[in-house]
């Protein structure tokens, strides 16, 4: 049944009730382990492979947002740091931007932190 093979692929399988039942559907016992090994190993590799899977979405997932985190961390910092300034000194930083064209910067989350 569907539970027997569920069962069988989390490694709960009762090897002896096999060897027991193989006798009565004519086939030799050293078949039957031989079948259950490699259907043990193929599942345990198939699982292996969706947790995987399951792993690298969830850090593609989690990568994804990381910039953007980081992004609206740093344009938190920098309003929190102008809101300190004085209001002249605020003014006079504002002419000084305004005046030159400051650099475009790329940010990478990862070599970027602080």
């Amino acid at each position: 049944t569907f539970f027997r093979v569920l069962r069988m692929v989390l490694g709960d399988y009762d090897y002896e009730e096999g060897m027991a039942r193989s006798n009565q559907i004519l086939i030799r016992p050293a078949w039957w382990m031989i079948i259950s090994a490699i259907w043990i190993t193929v599942s345990s590799i198939i699982v292996l492979n969706l947790l995987i899977a399951l792993m690298a979405d969830s850090y593609g997932r989690i990568f994804e947002t990381a910039e953007l985190v980081a992004r609206i961390e740093r344009a938190q910092y920098v309003c929190d740091l102008e809101k300190s300034f004085p209001p002249e000194v605020l003014a006079l930083l504002i002419e000084e931007l305004r005046a030159c064209q400051p650099l475009k910067q790329t940010f990478d989350p990862v070599c970027d932190r602080e």
